[in-house]
């Protein structure tokens, strides 16, 4: 009996050892493979989440019904102020009628944005001065001309722009000085690029200092001035739209000193200020303009290749140098934040017109961000710029 029990107990002991391997690796495997399905079911609800806002809004509408908006990445053409010519741009220009904007939108401070800076003061003033200093000294001559306010004046502006289109050059001119002093300069000077040149020379509303330096700008290199301005004239705009926001400049004032000087001492700093993706895009460009014709050099930095690199190089460089402060950290969320209200300023122009046509001429940079957010939105269509420029013959 005893050697019995002894059989007994082993054959209860391997069984139970083996009860006991098949409890334990069980449990792992079923652990494991939950945790996977748990992992898929959590990724797949993120992603219908991600997909549901606007698959749900787009849904209702084609894509032909959309609203359009087309961001046309730009370098700031004021550096070729040594070799532009004006037809350096015919090819570029000949591609965006073929889109016909119906709304374009610029890189400058809305004129709302300008008033409640410069009555906010400090700071604001500071970044006011910097980036719309000629809209301000502008608005504060026109206002006294007109004894009227910024918002008072840009209520009269979209009046007239509504209701009453100026037809002869007298009208015209009181609508410039009542843009003016709301600090819309940009549409201003669209509308100074209707007049006939003897108005343009000669006329009793605007001071000459004024007139004279409008004359001059619409003459230099300017991605306003040599691309909006003259896409809006072809095609009868009214009016240009300020999209841009400094927010980011405005938030970095107190630290960026601190920033700077923590930037600059990086191992990483050297490597991205002498970057070959700068150097020789600066070099591809004043090529183009010495050959006169600025069409490749705008395929080149609106093709998807240039934007992904330019994001890795300038951009993920704020997340690679982990610097104590976090400074570097913050530069990048105050962009990221800088192009979410530019997003938001496009959709603000969009708004009384859905399903209309939105051209967007801002700084490189910003691109890939804005059609990234842009893409995101229910009635929005973004359109390739890439395909439409590839499109054009650059010989033109």
């Amino acid at each position: 009996m005893a050697l019995q029990y002894h059989h007994l107990k082993d054959a209860t002991a391997k069984q139970l050892t083996a009860l006991l391997c098949l409890f334990l690796a069980l449990p792992v495997t079923t652990v494991a493979q939950a945790r996977v399905q748990k992992n898929k079911a959590v990724e797949t609800q993120t992603r219908d989440h991600q997909r549901s806002v606007h698959t749900i809004l787009s849904q209702h509408l084609d894509d032909s019904s959309k609203t359009q908006v087309m961001v046309l990445a730009t370098p700031h053409l004021r550096i070729l102020k040594d070799c532009f010519k004006p037809s350096a741009t015919d090819s570029l220009l000949s591609a965006l009628r073929r889109y016909r904007p119906q709304l374009i939108g610029i890189e400058s401070i809305p004129p709302e944005e300008i008033d409640a800076m410069v009555k906010k003061g400090g700071d604001n003033a500071i970044i006011v001065d910097a980036f719309a200093g000629k809209h301000t000294s502008y608005a504060a001559v026109t206002q006294k001309l007109i004894g009227r306010s910024a918002t008072e004046a840009k209520t009269e502006a979209d009046s007239i722009l509504q209701w009453s289109l100026p037809t002869d050059a007298s009208t015209r001119l009181n609508l410039i000085v009542h843009l003016l002093a709301a600090n819309d300069y940009y549409s201003a000077l669209l509308q100074w690029s209707y007049l006939p040149q003897d108005a343009r020379t000669h006329n009793n509303t605007l001071p000459d200092s004024i007139s004279r330096q409008m004359n001059e700008a619409l003459l230099s290199p300017n991605e306003i001035h040599s691309l909006a301005i003259v896409l809006a004239k072809t095609l009868r705009l009214q009016r240009l739209f300020s999209i841009d926001d400094h927010y980011d400049d405005l938030m970095l004032l107190p630290v960026n000193e601190t920033l700077s000087e923590e930037i600059s001492k990086h191992p990483l700093y050297q490597e991205i200020a002498q970057s070959t993706l700068y150097t020789n895009q600066e070099a591809m460009l004043r090529r183009a303009c010495q050959d006169g014709n600025l069409l490749p050099h705008y395929k080149y930095l609106n093709s998807p290749e240039y934007l992904l690199m330019d994001v890795d190089t300038q951009w993920s460089f704020f997340l690679r140098t982990k610097l104590p402060s976090g400074l570097d950290r913050y530069r990048l969320t105050l962009w990221e934040v800088r192009n979410l209200n530019i997003a938001s300023n496009i959709r603000k122009a969009t708004a009384t017109h859905n399903g209309g046509r939105m051209l967007v001429i801002i700084g490189a940079s910003h691109k890939p961000f804005l059609d990234n957010y842009l893409n995101q939105m229910g009635d929005i269509k973004l359109v390739n710029v890439d395909e439409l420029l590839r499109n054009i013959n650059s010989s033109k």
